[in-house]
């Protein structure tokens, strides 16, 4: 049985749930209170068994595998997979459903479980979710009473140990319910890690729609109530839709049905209808309708920045959750490009309730689950082949590296169709139409590199792709994804392509500037960089703060957007081409900075990449102190040196920009810290000593910070003139 599945960081897929049962319905006679769980590897069809570990069951006294059937699961950003809940009891008649207490840990490396410390209280259906720091936010779920409907009421965080098959920590952060607290709401909700830091609480029911703030370090509780749906979605999908560099702030809420109970004359049918939640733009807006009404589906984010719907059922009909008519048996693809679906493919098997969908790495869908309609001793499941695989040619990554740190850039190995695209999709963990893991996150399109290579860039902000194992994909033109690489990002850099050593661009040298050798050119005569090191609201101040390092020979100005609140504002900024770089503060309305948070837009018509820059601001709760001696380029070396606010994290970018035949070049180079201090001595290749004893003008340096976790801290810019003009 496959009511339960992930993806895992090593490419295979585990499912697990109690045994198939000769019963029809779980929970019949001679249910067992056990559980199984199996490795499946897409790449060789093999299957191994990996039951979890043993326990004790109180009902009986007798020692088996811990029924991990209804828990919840996500990933720890080391890869590890962590189960939280379970089933201590099924139902009878004079009791509920009982929760179980437990949170397991699964090594995908070494295929071995740790049982970790225990919840208050059971859980019986709940939901977690890894904020950006690395811990995990759980909540719901039925307790260990039986009581009916008697819910968890504790928001608890888990804390993952260090070690890969360590023991973690579980703390309490607050209980729900009651007045001046956020809804205690329905069975297995959906959440999700927002780009503001914030996580975003999203049905089942019309009222359970709320925000956790982010608890930090210290464990502090916070939250803001978010508009209601226009209505209640039960076993309804729910998704993050696929998103861009600055992350998603949008959520789509799919079909489902509305009953608060289910009796044996119970019929809800579940709708056609969407909702779609924009962070940026508060409120529910009513989307396009799939074209199938579902309840018990499930809703993949793919690659290519579209999704699929597999599967469902008809909701509950005459109290059965796992009817299913030939219509649900047709997969739905929404387009981004129309914001529309269309039916597509049909599976040969229904799977409504207890069904479960993956992305796999090879791009394919994997459908599996349904305890009923398949058979009650045996089951199948399907692969979906989406469109966008039959094409044409796939792009191939030949190398990348296995880890990088948040914000950094980096080289692949690519061969096969030309990539266009690169996109980063956090592996799937599912059960009960609710993943709690899948991610998109649309990267700046790949820059082409000497020796078939691609420079790849990272978003800077944990918030918008929450650190963890991603799958990694190329994309051509037409959209045709390569097989992906998993990399953990967040992390230090490791594998086989270390970070981004720049060096001269592709594409040859510009024609130098008509009418003499100014060691000065203006903007427009030879390629610019434009990049946003700081995008931050001052809340205290009212301020917008904006620091971005451009090309020291830049001048005039850029153009910037701030989009909050719903009101955009278009102004310029003046371009300071003595240090290269555009610097400002700008006062803004008291409702755009109460806010915290928007979307900032900042292009310089010199740029090489006409694309804008674009970052999804935040508040910041420190300033970064980088403090640095001017960098020297001596002997061929690049050497910089100093300090950073000492609980800053990640790593300080060091950069040298030149202008050589009309074209800038910039080496960037990353130099870890290490409480609060850093150092790099950076030999440079001779192609870059070469070109620089070419230049025209000045080599210009910039050293930034961009801030990481644990505390949000506002990154700083520190510009120097490293070698004078020639």
């Amino acid at each position: 049985m496959a009511i339960h599945a992930a993806t895992l960081p090593t490419g295979k897929v585990m499912w697990f749930s109690y045994p198939k049962n000769p019963s029809p319905r779980h929970g019949g006679d001679g249910a067992p209170n056990t559980s199984q769980a199996w490795l499946w590897d897409p790449a060789t069809g093999q299957s191994k068994r990996v039951d979890p570990p043993l326990w004790r069951d109180p009902a009986d006294g007798v020692t088996k595998r811990v029924n991990l059937w209804c828990a919840g699961q996500t990933f720890t950003a080391d890869g590890r997979l962590v189960v939280f809940g379970g089933n201590l009891a099924y139902s009878s008649g004079s009791t509920d459903w009982k929760g179980l207490n437990k949170i397991y840990t699964f090594n995908p490396f070494d295929e071995t479980w740790t049982e970790q410390p225990d919840m208050r209280h059971g859980r019986w259906y709940p939901t977690g979710v890894r904020m950006a720091d690395g811990r995990i936010a759980i909540i719901s779920g039925l307790d260990e009473s039986g009581g009916r409907g008697a819910k968890n009421p504790d928001v608890e965080i888990f804390t993952p140990s260090a070690g890969m098959n360590g023991r973690g920590s579980v703390s309490l952060l607050t209980t729900l319910g009651g007045t001046g607290k956020p809804p205690l709401g329905g069975l297995y909700p959906h959440m999700f890690a927002m780009p503001s830091g914030r996580t975003f609480v999203a049905g089942p029911f019309a009222v359970d729609t709320w925000f956790m703030h982010d608890p930090g370090a210290s464990n502090r509780w916070g939250w803001t109530d978010a508009a209601n749906t226009a209505r209640s979605r039960l076993y309804g999908a729910a998704v993050l839709m696929p998103g861009g560099p600055g992350g998603s702030t949008r959520v789509m809420q799919l079909g489902g049905s509305a009953p608060p109970t289910v009796t044996s004359t119970t019929t809800d049918l579940a709708v056609r209808s969407t909702e779609v939640f924009d962070e940026a733009s508060p409120g529910w807006r009513a989307a396009s309708a799939m074209n199938v009404g579902r309840g018990h589906h499930n809703t993949v984010l793919l690659p290519d920045a579209s999704m699929v719907t597999v599967g469902g059922g008809v909701g509950i009909r005459n109290g059965d959750p796992w009817e299913a008519d030939p219509a649900q048996r047709q997969v739905e693809l929404w387009n981004p490009a129309t914001a529309s679906w269309r039916l597509g493919a049909a599976q040969a098997e229904s799977r409504a309730y207890h069904s479960t969908a993956l992305l796999l790495p090879d791009g394919r869908v994997i459908s599996a689950g349904d305890d009923v309609n398949g058979g009650t001793d045996r089951d199948t499941a399907e692969i979906y082949e989406p469109p966008y695989l039959h094409k044409g040619a796939r792009p191939v990554i030949d190398r990348a590296p296995a880890s990088m740190p948040m914000g950094a850039a980096f080289e692949v190995a690519a061969s096969g169709a030309a990539a266009t695209r690169a996109a980063l999709v956090a592996p799937g963990a599912t059960t009960h139409a609710n993943d709690m893991n899948q991610r998109v996150v649309t990267l700046p399109p790949p820059q082409a590199r000497p020796g078939g290579r691609l420079l790849l860039q990272l978003p800077a902000d944990a918030d918008a792709a929450t650190p963890g194992y991603y799958m990694l994909f190329l994309l051509s033109d037409q959209g045709v994804p390569s097989v992906a690489k998993f990399i953990r990002i967040g992390a230090a850099a490791s594998g086989e392509l270390e970070p981004y050593q720049a060096g001269p661009p592709a594409g040859g040298p510009q024609p130098p500037p008509a009418g003499g050798s100014s060691s000065s050119p203006a903007a427009g005569l030879f390629t610019a960089k434009l990049a946003l090191a700081r995008a931050t609201i001052l809340r205290r101040e009212r301020m917008l703060d904006v620091l971005a390092p451009i090309t020291s020979l830049a001048s005039g100005s850029a153009r910037v957007e701030l989009h909050a609140a719903n009101r955009r504002y278009r102004f310029t900024a003046p371009v300071n081409s003595r240090d290269g770089r555009i610097r400002f503060r700008k006062r803004i309305p008291k409702a755009q900075a109460n806010l915290g948070m928007g979307i900032i837009t900042i292009a310089y018509r010199g740029d090489a990449d006409t694309r804008p820059q674009t970052v999804r601001l935040r508040a910041a709760s420190q300033q970064a102190r980088l403090q640095l001696e001017r960098p020297t380029i001596t002997g061929g070396r690049l050497r910089a040196s100093g300090t950073v606010t000492k609980r800053a994290r990640g790593v300080v970018r060091v950069q040298i920009e030149y202008v050589v035949d009309g074209k800038t070049t910039t080496l960037q180079y990353l130099a870890p810290i290490d409480d609060g201090r850093w150092s790099l001595n950076q030999q440079l290749s001779q192609s870059a000593r070469n070109a620089i004893a070419r230049r025209k003008g000045t080599v210009h340096s910039y050293t930034l910070f961009t801030g990481y976790y644990p505390r949000r801290i506002r990154g700083e810019m520190r510009s120097f003139q490293v070698l004078g003009p020639r």
